[in-house]
């Protein structure tokens, strides 16, 4: 389910404020994580928009702590001073250069899973302002992602099983949830067609289905109906 539904930025904006207090760090990004590992859903606290415009542009190819990265690792956090297990060191380079050019000093990465699977993560920065990182940070990072990915499994379960409800009342068939779903992710006709395995065309004929069953007459018309069940 796509974090980026209303019902979830309270649970987020709180992430972000305890984590913030707790680790003394003045920039935080807190984001979900699609099926194909990328980032989405970004909200931000602190963070200049220049870094974050060309973070998602360019920077992201070389961040050492992109969960593409560390994901296979299963840690439950990253750290910057350990990236030389995770990227070449010419990535590392131009990654700390890039966080330099921002005032960035240190940074660590906070990983949310259900079981296997990376739901979303939690970037936390120092800058050369901050208070500088104890030696504890990491292990009280490590505390906090525990919490926070206990809480955030639990909210996303209660969220899908509210989301299938309101999607069976409708009528669907599994094929027009998986279609369903994945409009509510943001996905293109296309990007759900290969996804799914089927054409484009058989896509719309879904959608077209899907559309009546709900009661709606758009794409935006879909997600708000099944997004106000919490998806």
């Amino acid at each position: 389910m796509s974090l980026a539904s209303p019902r979830h930025r309270p649970f987020i904006d709180e992430t972000i404020r305890l984590v913030s207090d707790v680790m003394n760090a003045s920039r935080l990004v807190f984001y979900g994580v699609d099926d194909r590992q990328n980032l989405r859903d970004f909200v931000l606290e602190g963070v200049p928009a220049e870094c974050h415009e060309r973070y998602v542009h360019d920077a992201f190819a070389f961040d050492p702590l992109h969960v593409r990265r560390i994901a296979g690792h299963g840690v439950p956090v990253a750290r910057l001073t350990d990236a030389a297990r995770y990227a070449p060191a010419y990535d590392v380079r131009l990654y700390v250069t890039f966080l330099r050019h921002f005032s960035a000093v240190d940074t660590l990465e906070l990983v949310f899973r259900d079981e296997r699977t990376v739901l979303a993560g939690l970037n936390v920065t120092w800058t050369e302002h901050d208070p500088p990182p104890g030696t504890a940070a990491p292990r009280t990072a490590e505390h906090l992602q525990r919490y926070i990915q206990h809480n955030l499994v639990c909210r996303l379960a209660s969220s899908r099983a509210t989301w299938l409800e309101v999607a069976r009342s409708c009528g669907l068939t599994s094929r027009e949830r998986d279609v369903a779903q994945l409009v509510c992710q943001g996905h293109t006709n296309q990007a759900i067609a290969t996804c799914l395995g089927i054409e484009a065309s058989t896509v719309k004929t879904h959608l077209l289905r899907i559309y009546e069953k709900c009661s709606v007459d758009s794409r935006a018309g879909l997600v708000g109906r099944l997004s106000d069940s919490g998806s």
